[in-house]
């Protein structure tokens, strides 16, 4: 066995139970290659942003889909609850407000998430930048 970071083998042998054609030891992934981005499924090259927004984007949106992030329900969940456990009002040197929330999907304790919000105190609409982060926000 090789040095380093290691899944923990009874949460690798629950989550493989559950869904077995998924691989969540890194010494079990086969060799493979990433495909170019800039080739179509079918070998069309992406030459122009009309390929790229009508065929290749959404190629690669599903592929994330698929194997990645999986799908989002699509209603909303009939128990949705969200709830601030953390807030400071002089995060990152008195510029923004940070806020913490709970996110429940259904009235149990579990599958739920964490949200981190930076708010700048200014008023101009600000971009937002959303990232999935398996590790805790303390890890971003």
């Amino acid at each position: 066995m090789k040095s380093g970071w290691h899944a923990n083998p009874e949460l690798v042998k629950k989550l493989s139970e559950r869904q077995p054609d998924v691989i969540y030891e890194e010494e079990r992934v086969p060799h493979y290659t990433l495909p170019d981005p800039l080739v179509c499924l079918d070998g069309t090259r992406v030459d122009s942003p009309d390929i790229w927004i009508r065929k290749r984007r959404p190629e690669i949106l599903e592929l994330f889909r698929t194997h990645v992030y999986g799908r989002a329900p699509l209603d909303k969940p009939k128990n949705l609850s969200f709830k601030v456990f953390d807030e400071d009002d002089n995060a990152l040197g008195g510029k923004a407000v940070r806020k913490q929330v709970l996110i429940r999907f259904t009235e149990d304790e579990e599958p739920s998430m964490d949200l981190l919000i930076y708010l700048p105190k200014h008023s101009i609409p600000a971009p937002v930048f959303l990232m999935l982060n398996f590790g805790g926000n303390h890890t971003v």
